[in-house]
């Protein structure tokens, strides 16, 4: 069996807010943290004299995102341990100079979690046979009347 890592979510996680940003931050600090530099629910923002427009997204239903953190317990080289810090519901994406449209990489992996539940359904041969018979029934012509 191939070794797989591990995520433990303690009871009571808390809801955190996320921000995806099209830069490198060597500084790592929560929201709270940076409320004098960044104001995290306005959809604009200047960063080092640019401006960051940001779009909040809303993660599909029935799902759920979470922030992990490295438990630092490894049983090998590819199997680790990981601890949920935080979960969230909807994060923040910012682009520089414009919000992020609906073609944004992100959102667009977003829809495939829409779209991948009915593709990957099991589907049984009566279900299969049913709908072929459907759409054979209307793709008949109509009897013609006289």
């Amino acid at each position: 069996m191939a070794p797989a890592s591990v995520v433990t979510v303690p009871a009571g996680v808390r809801e955190d807010q996320l921000h995806n940003l099209p830069i490198k931050l060597t500084h790592n600090a929560t929201a709270a943290q940076l409320t004098e530099k960044w104001n995290p629910d306005a959809q604009q923002a200047y960063l080092r004299g640019r401006l960051l427009r940001g779009m909040k997204v809303q993660l599909p239903e029935g799902y759920t995102g979470l922030v992990v953190r490295s438990s630092g317990s490894q049983t090998d080289e590819c199997q680790r341990q990981w601890t949920a810090a935080s979960e969230f519901s909807s994060f923040m994406v910012w682009a520089h100079d414009v919000a992020p449209g609906p073609s944004d990489p992100i959102r667009r992996t977003l829809e495939w979690c829409t779209l991948s539940n009915p593709v990957h359904v099991t589907v049984s041969l009566e279900e299969v046979e049913a709908e072929l018979r459907e759409a054979q029934a209307a793709a008949a012509p109509a009897p013609a009347q006289s």
